[in-house]
């Protein structure tokens, strides 16, 4: 079985200082202390649109064995980088990708990350920002899906 999903980025707002900045993926924010005592994760609002997305593409059952899953976070073009194409700044890749990981554990795609065995993810500027999912349960097939998502991202960026 192959799970395919894309997660459109939140649409651009204005900042504190207004100033309109373009949306991109967030990473995962580090545990903060709870006023209580404990700790917490932070949520922003990517966190909703990812499980949203993977919510409408989830099996009837979720999946029990081993994983393999490829990502391909788009980010938006600054200023400085109209020609490069890996994105080689923040946010980082693995807390990119943990965001993914938990939203699609909380939609029930599988039944726990600990599952996912394989898998793969890169970062580059491209079209439209966002973040490309596969999730397959034959944990070989997740490199050719990923590239083969990285190809056809490489076709929609401008030269």
């Amino acid at each position: 079985m192959e799970i395919k999903f894309f997660v459109p980025a939140p649409e651009n707002l204005p900042n504190r200082s207004g100033r309109v900045r373009a949306a991109a993926p967030k990473a995962q924010a580090r545990p903060r202390p709870a006023f209580r005592g404990g700790f917490y994760s932070p949520k922003t609002a990517w966190h909703g649109y990812v499980f949203a997305a993977a919510r409408k593409a989830a099996p009837p059952q979720p999946l029990d064995g081993p994983i393999g899953v490829s990502m391909v976070f788009v980010m938006p073009r600054g200023g400085g980088h109209k020609h490069d194409y890996w994105h080689t700044v923040k946010p980082d890749k693995d807390n990119l990708e943990k965001v993914i990981l938990d939203s699609c554990t909380r939609a029930r795609i599988w039944t726990d990350d600990s599952r996912v065995c394989a898998g793969g993810s890169v970062k580059v500027y491209g079209g439209t920002p966002g973040a490309w999912v596969v999730v397959t349960d034959n944990p070989l097939n997740h490199i050719p899906a990923c590239l083969a998502e990285l190809d056809e991202m490489r076709n929609e960026v401008p030269s």
